[in-house]
């Protein structure tokens, strides 16, 4: 692009230009174009097209037609090139048409920047926000993660179920062992092999029950039936029960009724006439019965 060469003379129009028809009229076609504190590259056109036509014989013509043919030449305007034409242009006017221009330009600029900084500050306040989700996201999935891996197990509520305990919601997984730790060594409570023995024959204990309530119960509960001992022992032989397991839950809910007829009916045994003892009793019977001949036997044998 052309550069203003001060040794070429002035290019101020002079007052003898700004009387001129053609004077007025670029001064009149310079405000049209620049007034809005812009040089749109179809005003420049604009402007190239008149000057192109317009005397020679001014000086600031043949200065801003050498300029402005030179920008549009590659069809692209820089920005470098467009504040040389802006302030090219505004030296050609008389001042005080020369100061609209100035004052025109520099809001214009200031209202680029503030639209410049208007847009980094949004894009950044979004960066921002989309940072602040992204960390919320993540800080939410870490509190879902902690909360799951501090959830109670299953074995531990059902333990805790078989043991006649219950957590409150939002109980953690330390919590629920705590209340284990609680329901198997505090004072009074039920033993996990008793909380078998309830389960089993569907009892639920009184409130105030200890380990010694259920003892009682027990023996008064095996008493009235005999045949309820046998039906525990038939569970705990068929279930592969050594004594050492502690987890109630393994004992199915009132699954005694089942084993107590299994026990009354004879069903392991080679009689399964109805009111017959049950094959642990015939058992025992004849276990009875076979120690008394030995000892008959016994006594009648030459010493």
């Amino acid at each position: 692009m052309a550069v203003f060469d001060p040794v070429s003379g002035r290019i101020t129009l002079t007052k003898a230009h700004i009387a001129s028809e053609q004077g007025q009229r670029l001064i009149q076609l310079i405000l049209e174009i620049g007034l809005d504190g812009q040089l749109a590259d179809a005003e420049l056109t604009q402007l190239s097209e008149w000057l192109k036509t317009a005397p020679q014989e001014i000086p600031a013509i043949r200065h801003l037609r050498e300029l402005v043919a030179d920008a549009l030449n590659d069809g692209v305007i820089s920005e470098d090139e467009r504040k040389i034409l802006h302030k090219q242009i505004e030296r050609v006017l008389p001042s005080t048409e020369r100061e609209r221009l100035v004052i025109a330009r520099k809001a214009f600029e200031e209202k680029r920047r503030a639209e410049e900084r208007s847009r980094a500050q949004h894009e950044k306040e979004e960066r921002d926000k989309l940072r602040d989700e992204e960390r919320a996201e993540r800080d939410k999935e870490r509190e879902r993660r902690r909360q799951e891996y501090n959830k109670p197990s299953e074995p531990q509520l059902r333990y805790i179920k078989g043991l006649g305990g219950s957590l409150p919601e939002g109980a953690t997984k330390q919590d629920a062992s705590e209340l284990i730790e609680r329901l198997l060594h505090s004072n009074g409570s039920i033993s996990p092999r008793q909380h078998m023995v309830l389960r089993f024959w569907n009892k639920t204990p009184e409130p105030d029950w200890g380990r010694a309530q259920v003892s009682m119960w027990m023996d008064q509960w095996y008493e009235q039936d005999p045949d309820r001992q046998f039906a525990w022992e038939l569970f705990k032989e068929e279930s592969g029960d050594t004594g050492t397991a502690r987890s109630p839950e393994r004992v199915p809910v009132g699954v005694g009724q089942t084993y107590l007829r299994k026990v009354k009916s004879g069903a392991s045994c080679s009689s399964n006439e109805p009111g017959q003892p049950g094959c642990v009793t015939k058992f025992i019977i004849f276990g009875g019965a076979l120690v008394i001949i030995l000892v008959i036997i016994g006594s009648c044998l030459p010493k």
